[in-house]
């Protein structure tokens, strides 16, 4: 209305639904809400910097391991205050995909067989919104440190786990 919103239009099973209200607000998670609020015309989305959390993830595959299918990030745990190990398992969908851009396609019969942990480091806020809708963080030494220390925890637990011929996915966005 006069280019405001004034409420939402969705779709259910049953119908298409509309709600209005005084106030709306879009979100798109993580990654697309800035996009979607500079997009929308807010001014000075990205003043304050994002926690981008520099992340790196490994994958071992672990003979014996009779595993299912996974969600990614199901669980966690914290290592310290600058560094969380979370369960990093992927429906197996997801898993092929990975495997066949990676140019490891004889990974695929094998997706029972894989423990993946991803390291995330908990960074200060910085990083900016880039005018194509990619996040920019330029990473330091310490931030390097973080993931290099994350990275050396995930494989000492792999190895430890029985794990064979560990991948990395190097150093990736674990938030934002």
């Amino acid at each position: 209305d006069s280019g405001k919103a004034i409420g939402v239009e969705y779709k259910r099973q049953k119908g298409i639904f509309r709600v209005y209200g005084e106030r709306i607000i879009v979100a798109g998670g993580a990654l697309v809400s800035p996009v979607i609020l500079r997009n929308s015309g807010v001014r000075n989305v990205e003043d304050n910097g994002y926690y981008i959390d520099p992340s790196i993830g490994l994958i071992g595959s672990v003979p014996g391991l009779e595993g299912k299918e996974n969600f990614c990030g199901c669980m966690g745990a914290k290592m310290d205050d600058e560094i969380s190990l979370i369960g990093a398992n992927f429906s197996r969908l997801l898993f092929n995909v990975a495997m066949i851009t990676t140019f490891r396609p004889f990974r695929i019969p094998f997706y029972h067989r894989q423990m993946a942990i991803l390291a995330k480091t908990h960074d200060k806020v910085s990083g900016r919104l880039l005018e194509n809708g990619r996040f920019h963080k330029d990473l330091d030494e310490q931030d390097l440190r973080r993931v290099k220390r994350g990275e050396e925890a995930i494989r000492n637990i792999l190895r430890n786990a029985g794990a064979k011929n560990i991948i990395s996915t190097g150093i990736i966005t674990g938030g934002v």
